[in-house]
């Protein structure tokens, strides 16, 4: 019987939204315990997910017991020992090598079903790790360095991961290969190397077309090379600087693992979608982790997506590990409690991903449908962006988001092409709207309306 009482007991805080499947959202909540167990984390805390189809926002209790507060408590002090930040790079590789493998090796039994299901709950810490210690990094550097006028070039060249990200690894083929008399072939060959890039949780990948379209059309922008800021820097702050490259990078490579084994499970998703009444692996991703294990011994789930994909819901793991759905009033009432009251905001505020200044006009974007109205120049205002923006990002005039710290994608694309770039805005996506005029003044942090 769901409560309502015992979700407003906690002091609750939006943490992230994005499009994701069901079932990661139900193994996460209730399977990860071992993963966060093996990092020194302690255990998974309590958190409340709404979905509006796989459209998802995460929300974590910040006080309280099982909240959030033991978990970021626990990272911020490993963070500060290099020794926890070796273990974490050489863990967390072997651990995404072995999930890589057996998404490889996944069949629609239920064995191999459950077995699978097991390890992405372990992995699923992975996520929570890069993107909390990004910003528990972040408040630390911003604050310790507030006072040092070249922040934003410390930042630049310290931060920055000598590894490349995979589509920087993509940028640089294609740089080389354009010119080349042989496109199809080579197009077809990236495809098969890249096409998972965009993928995430439960995106498209990339067809053989954009490859070739990305060969015809390439420039010869030449990416920024920062230079060593000419600065004495405690050992505290160097340790901050290294620290964070190092998530920069471990989060990169978390992406590329999750896309490629959500793309490599699908053929399995698709069989399962069969059995269960259901159209496709889309729609078996709005099964939470034991209804897919039900739908693989043929159970029927059709009017139980059909409802999912028309009324809000949310998957909460509240006092216990067991898991609930719930539906309608009870998550509208909790969602309303975080709407921005006043949105005739006129200025506002973030933090510094790159320095800049530009005016320009607002392009929301919040899905790939908006990527069509996107122009040359505009400024790109998301939630978050990830690695299947690219192709607007390289025609931004800047970028503006309500999430991320210094190691996020926006902050990462922003510093490689030298353009202003404001995050953790918190409010941008509700504040302003398509057409807006707005300077965006990336050396001070602050957004105002024109």
């Amino acid at each position: 019987m769901f409560k309502a009482s015992k979700i407003f007991k906690y002091s609750w805080e939006l943490y992230v939204s994005r499009n994701v499947s069901v079932w990661h959202d139900t193994l996460h909540l209730i399977r990860s315990d071992s993963g966060y167990h093996h990092y020194k984390l302690g255990k998974m805390y309590v958190q409340f997910r709404i979905h509006r189809n796989l459209e998802s926002d995460f929300y974590y209790a910040l006080t309280g017991s099982r909240s959030a507060e033991d978990f970021i408590g626990r990272l911020e002090k490993n963070l500060e020992k290099k020794e926890y930040v070796d273990f974490l790079k050489k863990e967390y590789r072997k651990d995404c090598i072995k999930f890589l493998a057996r998404s490889k090796n996944l069949k629609s039994t239920t064995k191999s079903l459950k077995s699978f299901l097991n390890n992405y709950g372990y992995c699923n810490v992975l996520l929570d790790i890069t993107s909390r210690a990004s910003k528990i990094l972040t408040d630390k550097l911003m604050f310790d360095l507030k006072d040092n006028r070249k922040r934003d070039a410390i930042i630049s060249y310290y931060a920055v991961p000598k590894q490349l990200a995979p589509i920087q690894k993509l940028e640089k083929e294609v740089a080389k290969l354009y010119h080349d008399k042989n496109l199809d072939k080579i197009a077809e060959r990236l495809w098969k190397k890249y096409c998972w890039i965009p993928v995430s949780f439960v995106g498209e990948p990339w067809s053989k077309e954009y490859f070739l379209n990305l060969l015809k059309t390439a420039n010869k922008k030449v990416l920024r090379i920062s230079q060593k800021p000419r600065v004495k820097l405690s050992v505290n702050l160097k340790h901050l600087l290294w620290a964070l490259s190092q998530i920069t990078y471990l989060n990169e490579y978390r992406k590329s693992i999750f896309c490629q084994v959500n793309l490599n499970i699908r053929p399995v998703l698709n069989e399962i979608a069969k059995r269960s009444g259901l159209k496709d692996w889309k729609e078996v991703s709005l099964l939470t982790h034991e209804e897919l294990i039900l739908a693989s011994d043929g159970k029927n789930f059709s009017k139980l997506v059909a409802r999912r994909q028309k009324e809000i819901f949310a998957v909460h793991n509240i006092d216990s590990n067991q898991l609930q759905v719930v539906y309608g009033l009870p998550v509208k009432k909790f969602e309303d409690n975080f709407k921005i009251k006043n949105t005739n905001v006129s200025e506002f505020s973030g933090v510094v991903g790159n320095k800049g200044k530009i005016i320009g006009v607002v392009k929301i974007i919040l899905k790939h449908s908006d990527f069509d109205k996107f122009k040359d120049g505009d400024i790109l205002v998301a939630n978050m962006t990830s690695v299947d923006y690219l192709p607007i990002m390289k025609k931004a005039g800047a970028f503006v988001t309500d999430e991320g710290g210094l190691a996020c994608h926006a902050a990462v694309v922003a510093r490689e092409f030298n353009l202003p770039c404001i995050i953790g805005t918190k409010i941008a996506t509700v504040v302003l709207k398509d057409g807006d005029i707005v300077d965006v003044d990336a050396n001070n942090g602050i957004i105002r309306k024109i």
